[in-house]
């Protein structure tokens, strides 16, 4: 698949989107093909991701050209086996803030708080909860904008509503994995073993095979959830501390890349903040000190 996507281009995306939509057409919502085709985009992204290495065009043509809705009507699908493919297909288009707006405009964010939610997929419920926060952290707002006063206003009041109901469902998804007794031993003690019980608790084993992408390039992806331990919502704090404990838990297949980059982006000073700060949620003080644990693993085993 990977070797496929890689010969994905601005003029061919459109034949691929075509496909889904022409199935869609006649009611295969849950035909293979459509999560063949699907999966290309999604590969698409993974691999090349244009919007992260400077080809933003090809990424947002996916949005142009009619990609988001197949995709949103794919992760509405009864048939379980393609949430994560259309989970994480979203999640990618979402990096970028046309294509997020895209998603709220064609009704994606119910679809993905209900993937958030309710889904037998655990990996399908993280990567909705964090491309529902890649929505909502601020980034879309300045093209929610554009318009006149009426228009602008109009949109603002439906991204506040969108927002609300947003935030609750990735609050949600991120307390799945908070254990009040684990949380309260970890907090009263700075024991390795006490950190090592929430990490079991909060690992999802499928999100070690996730590899950010095109960190080679300019880690932005990561720096995305780093900025977002900054953000004034608490729920955003916590769920990009989550994120990163996923992506830095060793033994992860991308683990010590990913350490190795936020080292680079200056990671730890914003870690050490999120788990000091007296306004943030137990659970990302927690997760922000795990995650800087992490790091320290991940930079022993590299000068070992």
């Amino acid at each position: 698949m990977a070797s496929r996507a890689k010969g994905v281009t601005s003029m061919n995306i459109v034949t691929i989107l075509d496909g889904i939509n022409d199935r869609f057409s006649v009611g295969l919502y849950q035909d293979q093909q459509v999560n063949s085709l699907a999966c290309e985009i999604v590969m698409f992204v993974r691999v090349e991701n244009p919007e992260l290495c400077g080809l933003g065009s090809l990424v947002v043509a996916i949005g142009r050209e009619g990609g988001v809705a197949p995709l949103i009507a794919l992760a509405r699908s009864e048939a379980e086996d393609v949430h994560e493919t259309a989970a994480g297909a979203l999640w990618n288009l979402a990096f970028n803030a046309s294509n997020a707006l895209r998603i709220v405009e064609e009704g994606g964010v119910s679809a993905l708080v209900d993937l958030c939610s309710s889904s037998v997929s655990k990996m399908a419920r993280f990567m909705a909860a964090l491309a529902l926060a890649y929505m909502f952290d601020g980034r879309m707002d300045e093209y929610a904008l554009v318009g006149t006063p009426s228009e602008s206003s109009s949109k603002s009041v439906s991204l506040d509503g969108a927002r609300r109901m947003a935030l609750k469902h990735i609050e949600a998804f991120v307390l799945m994995f908070s254990d009040p007794q684990a949380f309260a031993a970890a907090a009263a003690s700075s024991a390795p073993a006490a950190l090592a019980q929430v990490t079991e608790g909060a690992r999802i084993q499928e999100a070690g095979h996730l590899r950010c992408s095109c960190m080679l390039l300019c880690g932005a992806e990561i720096g995305r959830f780093i900025t977002m331990l900054r953000n004034p919502s608490s729920i955003l704090k916590a769920c990009a501390a989550f994120a990163l404990l996923q992506f830095t838990i060793p033994g992860g297949r991308h683990a010590t890349h990913h350490a190795s980059l936020m080292q680079n982006l200056g990671a730890p000073r914003v870690l050490r903040g999120a788990a000091a700060a007296a306004t943030a949620p137990l659970e990302a003080k927690i997760f922000a000190r795990i995650v800087l644990r992490n790091l320290e693993h991940h930079q022993i085993d590299h000068t070992v």
